[in-house]
């Protein structure tokens, strides 16, 4: 595993915090996650990077990684992509159609009104994400919280 101890080396922030993008102002502690989907939805400017090894293994170990499914996936992938827009991912064939399952050999379709809520689901995912990453950027004490869970 990477040392993600030394923070001397780690990344700044470029973008506005999300307290600063959505008006929210409710951390329990300063290292705490945002854990509202309706806040983590509404951040639009990210910088979090899905190819820093450091930021994967925090990420992890907060229990945000998850968020953005299996490394390499698809949905990964877009969500790493901060240029993409709402257009690409209801236009993407990926996203449109499910996994193919006994009953829906060729996948089934999503609606239109399934694709709104999965693009919901992907804004809070690179919400949850630009979190965590502006603690990973921000807080020195994000180093304890890696020793500590290891």
């Amino acid at each position: 595993m990477s040392d993600i101890t030394n923070t001397s080396a780690r990344p700044s922030l470029t973008v506005p915090t999300i307290e600063e993008q959505t008006g929210w102002h409710q951390r329990t502690m300063p290292q705490s996650i945002c854990g509202d989907f309706n806040v983590a939805r509404r951040v639009t400017e990210y910088d979090f990077d899905l190819a820093d090894p450091a930021f994967l293994e925090y990420a992890e170990r907060r229990g945000v990684l998850y968020k953005a499914r299996r490394i390499g996936s698809r949905w990964f992938v877009f969500t790493g992509n901060h240029a993409a827009t709402k257009r690409d991912f209801l236009n993407d064939p990926h996203f449109q159609r499910a996994a193919p399952h006994k009953d829906y050999p060729q996948g089934y379709v999503y609606s239109d009104e399934a694709m709104e809520q999965h693009w919901e689901i992907m804004l809070a995912t690179k919400g949850f994400l630009q979190d965590c990453w502006q603690l990973f950027c921000t807080h020195d004490s994000a180093s304890t919280l890696t020793r500590t869970l290891s």
